[in-house]
């Protein structure tokens, strides 16, 4: 069992558990000011994130446990890593009529002079080691303008899907002094958190007022949720006023320290000189955003909810996905599928029914269905079913998986299918909602092979039934036909009165079903489901480092590596693997250094929950599956690597078509006892 609060654990973990539950609270305050939501899974999402943290004692630096998310991007669950997005807030290149590098001040109005006479680093009246530059204005305006030194705005540090959208909340902070004239004229405030579109402004929340500004060196900061209207698209920061035609101006300012970040709270000051720096939990700088992973999938998708319910999810959201009966949700990642069944949820107007068959909408967990009730006695085969009516041609040589979701009703428990694929024959079977299904069949064509048959508990009284075969003869599916039977592998007629419910008809290419793909008049298409992270070379470990995994295996799949983590350098010539083999299940790790291969592959197959974790260094890598060692290897240089995928590789194939519960980067080679205890199924 996972230890509890407090009980049974070392000083060291004893001493950070505290620190952890902060960081879960934390985390939902970060993705609140990203605009992002959290999933409620009664609390067993944030409890698996601090057990992935205390278990192995020290800190990853990428940890994801999918529960964060908005529209384009799952949120690390580490919130301790803050980032200042001004690009250089120690106003390095400054020099007499110089602007500091990365700063603008716009087009100025003749006479209305700007020069930089000092800078350094001081003490704030706070205490606080600030580095400051002292701007000295001056002169006789000849016409009207504005003045507003910023950073530079094209392009912006802060720009595009991953860290500007509305309901985002950002903070401007800056240290400001009066050292010499007067603001006398100045608007009331100088400071402003703008929106801008490229350069133009479209909204902004002023601060500083200039009433407060006094020869102390204090800091002020203002806070404005995104709104992102007016084309706006970015966001700066500046200070400035307007500038009236006649009007002399004469005032030093220092300017120290300024800052920009997301959340409603000015943080401590993090030092920048030519581009934006995130800081990580041990004041460790880190160049670049922060890894949050992006994610695309350019339709809705389904999922199944917390209620056991399928439902659809927006496109570009990661869905969360529960377990039937209930549990703890994880990330489904799948490849893009297409359901060839037309009008898979009209009950009505596109179905037929036979002569001895009653048929009437049903729900089944959320999806539109018909409950098949015969009228009087009669088969599958004649008389008692409904019917879709289709023309798709199906492939010599493919594979594809036909699914639908059963209801038991009443005391009858025995359902059946039928597919007509004109040029081959019928393909069919009987599913007994106990659970068994008889490698019999009740139609079988001479066109395919390889049929696997499955029978999956969905919820009280309903089933999931799939049958995958493969093609030896192109054909026309030109039906589907579903309904009660008197036994399995039975064609014989039932009793009247006899009653099943049917829901998602699917028919796909692949070997497995995927998630339901709700169709009309023509078939639908998801789209894959793409998560991943550039640019990171600093939260791995170039020289050692550890890959952890926890998935939820419910498919089996043949023919196709199947991605859990894939981190790279873009290519396929470096990079470290985390996959399920294909065909056997296996958990399969490959590391490529300059297209050199290592593999290490474990003699067991694994299915439902499974907990990988890789270390590695330089000629010493291992990694354990569930609690156990599985395999070692002197024999690795450690590649370079900047980008890590979950679900998939780096060019988006080999997807996991499953379930990931977290996923883990860490710097450091763990320890084995450390791989032990974090694989540890209990």
């Amino acid at each position: 069992m996972a230890l509890a609060h407090g009980y049974a654990l070392p000083f060291e973990a004893l001493r950070r558990t505290g620190v952890l539950s902060q960081n879960t609270a934390d985390a939902t305050n970060r993705a609140t000011a990203d605009g992002a939501t959290k999933e409620a899974a009664g609390g067993c999402l944030d409890a698996r994130a601090l057990e992935v943290q205390q278990r192995a004692v020290v800190q990853p630096s990428i940890l994801v446990v999918p529960q964060l998310t908005r529209n384009g991007v799952v949120l690390n669950q580490l919130p301790d890593t803050r980032t200042n997005f001004i690009q250089n807030n120690t106003m390095v290149g400054a020099t007499g009529s110089v602007r500091p590098n990365l700063w603008d001040i716009g087009s100025l109005p003749s006479g209305f002079t700007v020069s930089y006479s000092a800078s350094g680093q001081t003490t704030a009246a706070d205490g606080t080691l600030v580095d400051y530059i002292d701007v000295t204005v001056s002169g006789t305006a000849l016409a009207a303008g504005f003045f507003n030194l910023r950073q530079t705005t094209s392009p912006s540090p802060v720009s595009g899907n991953l860290l500007f959208a509305s309901g985002m909340t950002y903070t401007a902070s800056v240290y400001l002094a009066l050292l010499s004239g007067s603001l006398t004229g100045v608007a009331t405030n100088v400071m402003a958190l703008q929106e801008i579109a490229n350069t133009t402004f479209v909204d902004n929340t002023p601060f500083a007022p200039v009433a407060g500004i006094t020869s102390a060196l204090t800091r002020f900061s203002g806070t404005r949720p995104i709104e992102a209207t007016g084309g706006a698209d970015r966001v700066s920061v500046r200070w400035g006023h307007s500038i009236t035609s006649g009007t002399s101006y004469d005032y030093t300012v220092r300017i120290a320290s300024p800052q920009l970040e997301k959340g409603s709270v000015a943080t401590p000051v993090i030092r920048t000189a030519s581009g934006f720096v995130t800081v990580d939990a041990l004041g460790v700088a880190r160049d670049g955003a922060p890894p949050d992973f992006t994610f695309t999938r350019a339709t809705t998708a389904t999922r199944v909810n917390a209620s056991g319910l399928i439902e659809s999810v927006a496109s570009g959201v990661l869905r969360l996905d529960y377990p039937i009966g209930g549990g703890c949700p994880a990330a489904l990642i799948e490849a893009s599928g297409t359901n060839l069944v037309l009008n898979s949820e009209d009950t009505a107007t596109n179905w037929t029914i036979g002569a001895n068959t009653a048929s009437g909408y049903v729900d089944v967990i959320g999806v539109s269905g018909n409950t098949v009730t015969a009228s009087a006695s009669g088969g599958i085969g004649s008389s008692v079913f409904v019917r879709r009516s289709l023309n798709t041609v199906l492939a010599s040589g493919s594979t594809y998986t036909v699914s639908f979701l059963m209801r038991q009703t009443g005391a009858h428990t025995i359902g059946g299918y039928w597919i007509g694929i004109a040029g081959v024959g019928d393909v069919g079977g009987g599913f007994d909602v106990s659970g068994s299904f008889s490698n019999g069949a009740i139609y079988s064509a001479a066109g395919v092979t390889n049929r696997i048959r499955r029978v999956e508990r969905w919820g009280t009284d309903v089933y999931r039934c799939s049958e995958t075969f493969t093609m030896t003869a192109s054909g026309t599916l030109d039906r589907i036909l579903m309904g009660p039977v008197a036994a399995v592998n039975s064609t014989a007629s039932v009793a009247s009165g006899t009653q099943m419910s049917f829901a998602a008809p699917q028919i796909e290419l692949g070997a497995f079903p995927t998630s339901f793909i709700p169709t009309t008049a023509a078939s639908a298409t998801r789209n894959a489901d793409v998560c991943t992270v550039s640019g990171v070379s600093g939260y791995i470990g170039q020289t050692e480092g550890t890959l952890y995994a926890e998935v939820d295996v419910r498919n089996a799949s043949t023919g196709v590596f199947r991605r859990l983590i894939d981190v790279t350098d873009g290519t396929n010539q470096n990079r470290i693997q985390i996959q399920i083999n294909n065909n056997d299940s296996k958990v399969r790790i490959s590391i490529f250094t300059a297209g050199s291969e290592v593999l290490l592959l474990s003699s067991l197959a694994y299915t439902g929950i499974t907990k990988i974790a890789l270390a590695y260094k330089n000629n010493d890598t291992t990694y354990y599956v569930n609690g156990s060692l599985v395999s070692g290897t002197t024999s690795i240089t450690v590649p370079a690597t900047n980008r890590i995928q979950l679900g998939s590789t780096f060019n988006s194939a080999s997807f996991f078509n499953d379930r990931i519960r977290a996923a883990a980067i860490y710097t450091t080679r763990l320890s084995n006892d450390q791989l032990e205890s974090i694989t540890r199924l209990t």
